[in-house]
């Protein structure tokens, strides 16, 4: 995918000057921005090498604020962790999970981790914004063979109780 620098300056100039009413587009009912679509498309726009990616960031943040407003009360002390696959080939299950989680540590004080041979730690057990987010989408790399028996381990050997393990393969 080719953009112009023109193209892209265009869109970026507009994003700058809509900013109040994008966002205000966003927290409407019947936006089609989720969260999860924006830092997908994010993502896809940093590899593409897009100028315009830190100006849809704020936009997705504010999504993800209104996300924890409507469900961070449902907390109530559920522990729930979510399992990203990184073995070979599995990169888009790395940014599903890391979305996925980032909305879950917000709203519901979820963790997140990732599995290939072993355990992968990620560099946000709880990532809380687009800026972690995007961050852990980057530096977990895929790798290696699969293993989902490494993710539920620790868990088991330190008798770790959880409400909710979610596994993205």
């Amino acid at each position: 995918y080719k953009t112009s620098t023109k193209c892209a300056t265009i869109l970026s100039k507009r994003l700058k000057e809509e900013e109040d009413a994008l966002a205000e587009s966003l927290q409407s009912n019947k936006s089609k921005a989720t969260y999860g679509k924006l830092v997908e498309r994010i993502l896809t726009f940093q590899k593409m090498n897009l100028p315009f990616c830190s100006d849809l960031v704020v936009l997705a943040d504010r999504r993800l604020n209104d996300l924890k407003e409507t469900y961070s009360a449902q907390a109530q002390d559920m522990r729930i962790a979510v399992f990203g696959d990184a073995s070979a080939s599995m990169q888009s299950a790395i940014e599903a999970a890391t979305i996925f989680a980032s909305m879950v540590s917000t709203c519901l004080d979820g963790e997140l981790s990732f599995f290939n041979r072993g355990l992968v730690k990620s560099p946000y057990e709880k990532p809380s914004n687009v800026a972690e987010t995007l961050e852990v989408c980057n530096k977990i790399r895929a790798n290696y063979c699969t293993s989902l028996a490494a993710a539920l381990w620790p868990y088991y050997e330190s008798k770790n109780v959880m409400d909710l393990f979610v596994m993205v393969t």
